[in-house]
């Protein structure tokens, strides 16, 4: 198990070095999502591991999910956006025509649900790759006090 940790290191280093690259202009930092999310289900087989022990129990995602407190945090940033975009309609109508045309051209709204869709699979690797891979190895070599 030892070994195991040991390997670890090298996609942890690899993900650090990938991600900061981007101060550099180029921009492959998803490269390090995918090497975490590889190294996660690597390090989970290897150490026969079950997704609780691993650091990404999707019983507990269920568990806080069920937690009414825990919708306001979801809901907050979207209640944010619809807000602001009204402020913005109400008060500086001429302001969103130039964002909706700078981005007309990024963003086609005919395609916006598989963006959607695209984000959460994102956000779900990043979750894996960041917190279930990265923190947990790195959670016991981390002295506090």
């Amino acid at each position: 198990m030892e070994d195991i940790k040991k390997i670890a290191l090298v996609p942890i280093i690899a993900m650090i070095i990938i991600s900061l690259i981007s101060i550099f202009g180029i921009n492959i930092g998803g490269i390090s999502v995918i090497i975490g999310v590889i190294f996660f289900f690597i390090n989970k087989v290897s150490e026969e591991q079950t997704f609780k022990d691993s650091g990404f129990d999707v019983k507990k995602i269920r568990i806080n999910l069920k937690d009414k407190r825990i919708w306001i945090w979801i809901g907050l940033p979207l209640i944010m956006d619809v807000a602001s975009i009204i402020i913005s309609n109400l008060f500086l109508p001429e302001h969103m025509e130039h964002v909706l045309a700078r981005i007309e051209g990024f963003v086609p709204f005919d395609k916006i649900i598989l963006l959607i869709f695209q984000f959460a699979i994102l956000a779900i690797g990043e979750e894996i790759a960041w917190r279930a891979f990265f923190q947990n190895h790195n959670i016991g070599r981390i002295k506090f006090g």
